[in-house]
């Protein structure tokens, strides 16, 4: 994510429009779209993003940003931060086997559940930040596969 800061200083700081929409581009290799998706969390994602902006863009030289600008960037790049990683659960879960699973459902007394007796089809979900297990839902219930 370094580099990807580097970039937008640069280009920040010579008002050169095409550099700075260069440092959001999709059209980066699988690997640089993970090394970014992996350089923070969905927890810490804003302030990583702050603090980078500030830091690269003092160290050339240029006048502080205002905060409401600084908070502009920073939510674009945080936006920016998600929609690799729904990228890359796109391309995780097409590269993969399988797409759906099935599995029988427990049985229970529970009225809404009686008629669940038979295999359902589980439809994946990912949550917000995470890459590490495949969350699957079906009616009333929630299952993690891992």
């Amino acid at each position: 994510m370094d580099s990807l800061f580097k970039d937008f200083a640069k280009a920040y700081t010579k008002n050169d429009g095409y550099l700075l929409s260069s440092t959001i581009s999709p059209n980066l290799s699988n690997d640089q779209l993970r090394a970014i998706w992996k350089s923070c969390n969905a927890h810490d994602v804003k302030n990583v993003v702050k603090r980078r902006i500030q830091n690269y863009v003092n160290d050339l030289g240029f006048d502080a940003l205002s905060s409401k600008e600084i908070q502009g960037w920073v939510d674009v790049y945080a936006a920016y931060w998600k929609a690799i990683g729904e990228l890359l659960a796109t391309q995780d879960s097409s590269s993969s086997n399988y797409n759906k699973v099935s599995t029988p459902c427990p049985t229970s007394n529970h009225p809404s559940r009686s008629s669940l007796n038979e295999q359902t089809t589980l439809t994946p979900r990912l949550d917000r930040g995470s890459l590490h297990g495949q969350r699957y839902t079906m009616p009333g219930r929630k299952c993690s596969l891992l």
